[in-house]
């Protein structure tokens, strides 16, 4: 059984349950540079301050500089980033849009261009 605590708010952060990053991707190339330079990977890992299985993972193949785990975001950034400055310039008018208006003008754009959305309602 987990642990436990009786005080009052407590929860288990993101960084103890495994989800906090402490590398940059600059550390994580630098790594991999010395793995390539003949390092062994425990100690590129331990210089660089990143999980030796992360960066066995990346030097092996099973995962990729630059992706982030997860699936594909469902409209484009650049699409997005409009819509958020749209829906801002709204609000600061003073014409706020609720969700469900939201949603229904991103389906109905995401139709005319013709995009998948992987969205989760």
């Amino acid at each position: 059984m987990g642990r436990t605590s009786k005080s009052k708010g407590s929860s288990p952060s993101s960084a103890s349950m495994g989800y906090c990053r402490n590398y940059t991707d600059e550390d994580l190339q630098r790594a991999l540079q010395a793995v390539k330079a003949d390092t062994a990977i425990s100690a590129a890992a331990r210089e660089n301050n990143i999980p030796r299985i992360t960066l066995h993972d990346y030097v092996h193949g099973k995962s990729s500089v630059g992706k982030r785990a997860g699936r594909a975001p469902g409209i484009p950034a650049d699409i997005e980033d409009q819509i958020v400055q749209k829906v801002v310039f709204a609000a600061e008018a003073g014409f706020p849009i609720t969700k469900m208006q939201l949603l229904s003008k991103v389906g109905r754009l995401v139709k005319r261009l013709n995009h998948r959305p992987q969205v989760n309602l």
